[in-house]
């Protein structure tokens, strides 16, 4: 789930910076940890990762009224996390597929 994790990353990020909250090195380490556990165990359905967004939000110290900056916008990027997710798995699977 690339595009999940990548979506993850970059709203956290994008919320921190809006809301003026800078993230020290620790706080970063959490967010990458989370954003790889968190996006392997996300659901396949729509809007899923937007519900796992919040846990990941709020362990590194970001009020989740952060997420109403990007609720808008979240459907197309879902659509575009879901193209990028299958296109992940497809290529691993051609990988795995010729050797």
């Amino acid at each position: 789930m690339d595009g999940t994790s990548c979506y993850q990353t970059i709203a956290v990020l994008f919320i921190a910076q809006v809301l003026g909250i800078e993230l020290s090195i620790g706080q970063l380490f959490i967010l990458v940890g989370m954003t790889v556990l968190s996006s392997i165990g996300t659901p396949g359905i729509p809007g899923g990762s937007f519900v796992i967004l919040t846990v990941v939000l709020t362990s590194i110290g970001i009020p989740a009224e952060g997420l109403a900056l990007i609720i808008g916008i979240d459907r197309p990027l879902d659509m575009l996390r879901t193209s990028v997710n299958v296109t992940g798995d497809a290529v691993i699977a051609a990988i795995i597929d010729k050797k």
